[in-house]
């Protein structure tokens, strides 16, 4: 009787433990579905900037303000529906810059705010 009872108990914590496993299994892939989905947003959106962009290079360095100011304007002069910006340091020359864009193009601004972590 003993050994029945401890095997039931065993057989119950089993199937409880593979319960949980496949909650987690399941979680596990639905995770790489949206990952999967998210990959492949982000590849169409530097697809787009690649075909449209005239970039003559990817990466400024310090010292190169002129060069990516006439990038991000060259690039806000050749919108032709909608900018959307998102950035942490909104100020006026952000603005300014916006100023040029065609008077059809509509702006939407994002800024993000991240507390610091104080110890």
């Amino acid at each position: 009787m003993r050994a029945f009872t401890a095997a039931r108990q065993i057989m119950s914590a089993s199937v409880q433990m593979l319960q949980r496993l496949s909650s987690i299994e399941y979680h596990q892939i639905e995770s790489d579905k949206h990952i999967a989905e998210t990959n492949l947003r982000i590849d169409e959106v530097f697809r787009r900037l690649d075909q449209g962009a005239k970039t003559k290079q990817g990466l400024f360095f310090e010292g190169q303000i002129y060069d990516a100011y006439v990038f991000v304007s060259d690039l806000i002069k050749s919108a032709q529906t909608r900018i959307v910006l998102v950035d942490n340091y909104i100020d006026e020359s952000v603005l300014t810059l916006l100023d040029k864009r065609d008077d059809g193009v509509k702006a939407t601004l994002y800024q993000t705010y991240y507390a610091p972590i104080v110890t």
